[in-house]
């Protein structure tokens, strides 16, 4: 990523927060969360078959195809998620059948699209966040993530200012910070990497008010390198914020 001068990036930011008019769908979120150092899995809002299957021009294929609707927070149960979509024929199926889906299962849900996009390799799911909360103000929140997470309950939370030793504290109070060190002599993650990105969300939260919290969920640590990407990711706005 290439970082951009502080101004440059708050004024972006604000122009993606008032465009959206409180409707942050996937692309625009992504958007927002690049500017802060925070990668993004590429995504792209398609609204029919033919945007579907063109979208495979744009994104290194295998694909993932996701319903867009602020109604549906869980995807999988509805039917709204595709995995590995590798050509145009399997994009065009994949987006028809996620609105069939949804149609059946949640006909009440107003749909924006599918959202196409990269798909991470494998590597450690993390969920990290971030919340203006009405007495300690912006927080940052870590853990454990994936699908798993309310099952694992592993967090750890930082109250601002944020400094990169607070947060590595938070880091250091969840038990998947042992993993991150390379528990029994697996592959160790790139920690530095990971306190630059939680550094990021939290001048987020603390630059723009308008923003209530953020959720990333999965932040997926490469294994064999030093990559992350977020696949997923919720930005909940003020009410009555223009």
């Amino acid at each position: 990523h290439k970082k951009q001068p502080k101004h440059v990036k708050h004024h972006a930011a604000k122009s993606i927060i008032r465009f959206s008019n409180k409707d942050m769908t996937a692309d625009r979120i992504s958007a927002l969360l690049n500017l802060y150092g925070i990668p993004m899995a590429k995504t792209i809002l398609v609204r029919n078959k033919k945007e579907a299957s063109l979208a495979l021009k744009n994104i290194e294929s295998p694909l993932a195809m996701k319903i867009s609707s602020p109604q549906i927070l869980h995807k999988t149960d509805v039917g709204g998620v595709i995995l590995g979509i590798k050509n145009e024929t399997e994009a065009e199926k994949a987006f028809e059948k996620i609105i069939a889906n949804v149609k059946k299962n949640r006909p009440e849900a107003s749909v924006r699209g599918v959202t196409a996009m990269e798909m991470a390799k494998e590597g450690l799911e993390l969920i990290i966040g971030a919340k203006r909360d009405p007495i300690f103000g912006p927080t940052l929140i870590f853990g454990f993530g994936g699908i798993f997470v309310e099952l694992v309950s592993d967090f750890s939370v930082a109250i601002g200012p944020f400094s990169e030793e607070k947060i590595k504290e938070m880091i250091k109070g969840t038990r998947v910070s042992k993993i991150i060190e390379g528990y029994r002599h697996n592959n160790k993650y790139n920690e530095k990497n990971l306190i630059s990105i939680l550094y990021g969300l939290g001048q987020l939260i603390t630059e723009h008010e308008e923003i209530v919290s953020v959720e990333v969920n999965p932040l997926v640590l490469d294994h064999n390198g030093d990559g992350a990407i977020g696949l997923d990711a919720k930005i909940e706005l003020e009410q009555n914020s223009r």
